[in-house]
């Protein structure tokens, strides 16, 4: 009952802010106008997607602040525990699940009724991304997805979600080649999640290579894993993959070494992060979105040499391209004499023209959905301080 209240609660709050917002003439607001980017993320450890994108909006910040002239938008975050939403394996759960989706909705809207806010950059995985989409296409606001991959959180937001990295479509493809290219008799196995991103994933596996023995697991329960590889091995499974995040991927190898169970093992890029430099197993693997630009800036437009010595890497690069195309994006507009509600359309054109100048870390050409047709997938092999 007491749930039910609270929900109400974050609902009608949500439905007066947005009445109040669309009234009120101030969302019309010129771009010039102290412009705010909203950056969404989960900050709970160094090596979380929120931080590690946050050290690329941060670097990008101080470059255009340091090599360009123009108005270059403040910063406003939202700190969001993704990990709160992976167990979804009660009724109770995703009952919780929705309320802290509510909770996240409700912290947005308070912002952008209190600042002009002109982009959001979310950092957040593909199960509370589809919540920033709604809000930026409520308040005509451009989302750059930096991390989420699930092929069908886009639909319905064209000309507002732009996504910069590859989708799992893309990654299952790549992973299907790394298979193809183990002795001819191999057999795989897949551990994966319960959330958008593992089932997405897993389907687009599925779709590419066929019928998977599938061991799932999920953060939070207590599926014996160990037992999972011990089946898998009875079942002749002699190659693996991992989909899923940190505390997935790091229980997988454990468990693995432990039971000195042979064969490669690869992970999915969710399981990115700093920890991989200490895995010391050989034959171990990570599909990775592939980082297409080695430097940044060292050409400016007119030929000349500058310094950059700021090098995001991993999925830090994606939250460094994102906020030079949004500032881009706004000052081509303030120069004009453009109003904010028109920004979501210029950013597929900045973002292919500040490839060209390679200006960002990254190649972008979006079609009409906001995905990245220049985007891809490659696999990396990590251990002994190797890592994207």
């Amino acid at each position: 009952m007491q749930s039910d209240f609270f929900r109400i609660l974050i609902i009608l709050g949500f439905v007066v802010a947005v009445l109040w917002l669309i009234l009120n003439p101030s969302i019309s607001n010129p771009l010039s106008v102290n412009p705010v980017i909203l950056f969404v993320g989960g900050f709970s450890a160094p090596d979380s997607f929120g931080s590690i994108v946050k050290n690329g909006v941060e670097c990008a910040r101080e470059k255009w602040k340091r090599t360009s002239e123009g108005l270059h938008p403040d910063v406003r975050e939202i700190s969001f525990l993704e990990s709160s939403l992976y167990e979804v394996s009660s009724k109770t759960a995703k009952i919780q699940i929705q309320e802290l989706l509510e909770s996240l909705q409700s912290r947005i809207v308070a912002e952008i009724a209190e600042d002009n806010i002109v982009a959001i950059i979310s950092a957040n995985t593909s199960q509370s991304a589809p919540t920033i989409l709604k809000i930026g296409k409520v308040f005509n606001i451009p989302v750059l997805l930096t991390v989420a991959t699930n092929d069908k959180i886009l639909e319905g937001y064209d000309g507002i979600g732009y996504r910069l990295l590859a989708r799992d479509t893309q990654q299952a493809k790549i992973i299907k080649e790394w298979y193809q290219k183990l002795p001819k008799d191999s057999q795989l196995g897949v551990f994966h999640d319960h959330t958008r991103y593992g089932i997405g994933l897993r389907n687009a596996l599925v779709d590419e290579i066929g019928p998977l023995e599938l061991l799932t697991f999920n953060i939070g329960s207590t599926i014996d894993v160990a037992g999972a590889f011990k089946y898998g091995v009875e079942a002749g499974i002699d190659a693996w993959i991992s989909i899923g995040y940190k505390e997935d991927a790091i229980e997988t190898i454990t468990k693995k070494s432990a039971l000195k169970i042979s064969g490669p093992l690869l992970f999915s890029d969710g399981a990115y992060g700093e920890w991989m430099t200490g895995i010391k197993a050989k034959n171990t693997y990570l599909s990775f979105p592939k980082q297409q630009m080695e430097s940044v800036g060292k050409q400016s437009e007119n030929g000349n040499q500058r310094s950059d010595n700021l090098k995001p890497r991993g999925y830090s690069v994606y939250g460094y391209d994102a906020y030079c195309i949004i500032d881009e994006a706004l000052n081509n507009l303030i120069r004009r004499g453009k109003r904010k509600y028109e920004l979501a359309a210029e950013i597929a054109s900045v973002a292919c023209e500040l490839s060209k100048k390679r200006n960002l870390y990254q190649k972008y050409e979006f079609d009409e959905n906001g995905e990245n047709k220049q985007a891809s997938f490659c696999i990396f092999e990590v251990g002994n301080g190797v890592v994207p």
